[in-house]
Order: structure tokens, then C-alpha cells, then sequence
């Protein structure tokens, strides 16, 4: 992840301009970090499109992406955000009875809206009280404990990590050599570079010779050992 300065001269830890596409499939690489993909069931929207919800988890949460194309105006990448809560939400009552085919029985605890970032609580706001009036509609997959809540990149901290550790592949776990292992081997190769640090560095003290010897003897062996 790049880190870099936005708008307001403060320095993002994550990007905040997503493509919709991307963002999606992003997103839902986090929620399965989270809950584990075997508890994960994302919802295809190419037949009578995605019902509100981009994926549903065991546990009951149900979850659609948002990246807004607004990124740097405030004001209009909230409006955007309280838009698409507002649309989404409603789909839960339009198409209840499909939904609760789809559920089998799970009850939903939460709805979560998660986008790139979240700069206004306004949102929170919208989407929690929206939240309690599709509650109150009785609809029969919602828990009793039903709540509306907005996420962002920085909720997902723990997982952006580990997704990003995942991708620099498996950690090496390197033994350099000692200083005695290295002063105890005597051959024609550590006559060589005695004799090449000499040429290079005359003006080195004996033990000072002996020190970069080393180093690059131990830099040399780890770097085969890593390939």
C-alpha cells in the first residue's frame, strides 16, 4: 500500500480513490481475512442484480462495498455514502422474500456499508437510524439486535497487514555465520580477498581488514543461503 499526501496536506495511510471494481473485490478479500472465507458467501449481481448485499457471513453480518468517485470534496463523498446506504437498505424490504430464500434461517446482526474511507460521522448517523426504520419494518431475517454501521480501510488495519505480508511471500529465517565459524575457515578463496582488501583499502588497520572481511564473507554467505 502506498502511502501518500492528500487533499488537506495530511499524509493517508491507505488510498482513498478506488475503481468500483477493484474496490469490490478488495473488499471482499477483507471481509474473508476476517471471518474466514469457508464462513464467507458473496452474492453474484449479474442475476436481478446484488439485493443490497455484496456478500453475507455465518455470523450474520451482511456487507456491500462503496468506493465513491468523490474522494477529495468532503461533503460530496458523504452525500455520495448516505445515498448508496439509503438505496441499499431499501432493497432489504423491496426484496424480502428473495432474501429470506437466500438466508435459509440466518438472522442478519449487522449491515455494514464499507467504503475506502470515512471523513464525516453524518454517515454514521444516516445509516445507523436508517438502519432501525428497516428494523421496525419487520422484516423476518433481521435479528432483534439489527444495526446499521459504516467501515473503512482503517476498521481493517489487522487484515490489510497480513494481506500485505501474504504478498512478500514467506519470511526467510537466515543463520549469518560467527566471527569464529569465519576466522576458522583458511583457504585459497580467503587468502584472495586478504589479498584483494589490502589492494583496495591499504591504508586499513590489520583489524579493520579483518572486520570488512568478515562483513563481506557473512553478507555473501546469507545471500546464497536466501537463494
Amino acid at each position: 500500500l502506498i502511502e501518500r499526501r492528500a487533499f488537506s496536506g495530511m499524509v493517508e495511510k491507505y488510498p482513498r480513490y478506488w475503481d468500483g471494481n477493484e474496490w469490490e473485490q478488495y473488499s471482499l478479500r477483507l471481509v474473508r481475512e476476517r471471518h474466514g472465507a469457508q464462513n464467507v458467501q458473496s452474492i453474484p449481481a449479474r442475476v436481478k442484480g446484488d439485493l443490497g448485499i455484496e456478500c453475507i457471513t455465518t455470523d450474520g453480518c451482511v456487507y456491500q462495498s462503496y468506493a465513491p468517485e468523490e474522494t477529495a470534496d468532503t461533503a460530496k463523498a458523504a452525500s455520495a455514502m448516505r445515498a448508496k446506504a439509503n438505496r441499499d437498505l431499501n432493497k432489504l424490504t423491496k426484496n424480502k422474500t428473495e432474501i429470506t430464500k437466500l438466508l435459509g434461517g440466518l438472522q442478519v446482526r449487522r449491515w455494514i456499508l464499507l467504503c475506502p474511507f470515512l471523513d464525516d460521522k453524518d454517515v454514521v448517523t444516516t445509516i445507523a437510524n436508517k438502519a432501525q426504520a428497516v428494523l421496525a419494518a419487520g422484516l423476518p431475517f433481521l435479528d432483534s439486535a439489527f444495526r446499521g454501521l459504516v467501515h473503512c480501510q482503517e476498521d481493517f488495519a489487522n487484515e490489510i497487514e497480513k494481506i500485505r505480508l501474504a504478498a512478500l511471500g514467506t519470511s526467510l529465517d537466515l543463520k549469518s555465520p560467527t566471527t569464529e565459524e569465519i576466522t576458522a575457515t583458511d583457504n585459497r578463496i580467503d587468502q584472495s580477498l586478504d589479498d584483494k582488501i589490502s589492494r583496495g583499502f591499504p591504508t586499513l588497520a590489520l583489524d579493520q581488514k579483518r572486520r570488512r572481511k568478515v562483513g563481506f564473507i557473512r553478507t555473501h554467505i546469507r545471500a546464497e543461503n536466501a537463494l
